[in-house]
């Protein structure tokens, strides 16, 4: 039948009838293949390189985030996109404490913990124009929310409640008081954690890079009294990273 009518249309010498089932079956394969590979391959963000992908190696990736120029070893990088030389909007990486060392085979089930003793560092580098200093930032956009103020300061940190009904619920922001210049003061970090009932409390702090770049890291919050050493030591790895750029052709 389908022959009969196929047959106006064209010469039986110019279709072969045994064409169009196989045609039929070859989409029907590829139908299939795109729907198993779609549901049960890997997704979208692994053809991008943006899922879990840790090295050991240790070359140079050299960056520019924000106009900022980096040299990163590739064992510090989270996933294959940030191993990519070039211009990126933002990349990610991860460090171990307490020396805030890369990744190794040897070392790789420390990088996977979740527990809240984790030793995990997450930092991101992201181009960003901001404007607001932290004590502007402090000002504007936590201190209108806050419910309770403690009236001790515990590991040079002050500690500040946050009301159900505001959109910082469930978080605790801590304000490093430390001595010194008014600057050093104004600059001194703040941390937004998760309270402390939650499994595997974390902390997230940020700070600029210029105008144009902005590091933020994320840890356990049971580290929270290493703020200043975890501090100091992310904002030394990411000043070497920069001067590696130098150095690195």
């Amino acid at each position: 039948m389908i022959k009969r009518i196929l047959s106006r249309a064209v010469d039986e010498e110019e279709w072969p009838v045994w064409r169009l089932p196989l045609m039929l079956s070859v989409c029907f394969v590829l139908a299939g293949g795109i729907f198993y590979g779609f549901y049960f391959g890997p997704g979208l963000s692994f053809w991008r390189g943006l899922d879990y992908s840790p090295s050991s190696k240790t070359y140079a990736v050299k960056l520019e985030i924000g106009g900022t120029l980096f040299a990163v070893p590739a064992n510090y990088t989270r996933n294959a996109a940030s191993r990519r030389n070039g211009q990126h909007a933002d990349i990610t990486l991860h460090a171990v404490l307490p020396k805030l060392a890369g990744y190794q085979l040897s070392t790789k089930e420390q990088f996977l913990r979740i527990d809240d003793d984790s030793p995990l560092v997450i930092i991101s580098i992201t181009g960003v124009t901001r404007d607001l200093p932290i004590e502007r930032r402090f000002e504007s956009l936590y201190a209108p929310y806050v419910e309770l103020k403690t009236s001790d300061i515990t590991d040079d940190l002050q500690a500040y409640q946050f009301g159900d009904d505001t959109p910082y619920r469930g978080k605790d922001l801590f304000r490093a008081m430390l001595a010194g210049t008014r600057l050093e003061r104004a600059e001194a970090p703040m941390f937004m954690c998760e309270t402390a009932d939650k499994r595997g409390a974390i902390c997230e702090t940020r700070f600029d890079l210029g105008r144009s770049a902005e590091v933020s890291y994320l840890f356990k919050r049971r580290h929270l009294s290493d703020w200043q050493s975890i501090d100091a030591k992310v904002k030394d790895l990411i000043k070497s990273f920069r001067s590696a750029a130098r150095i690195v052709n």
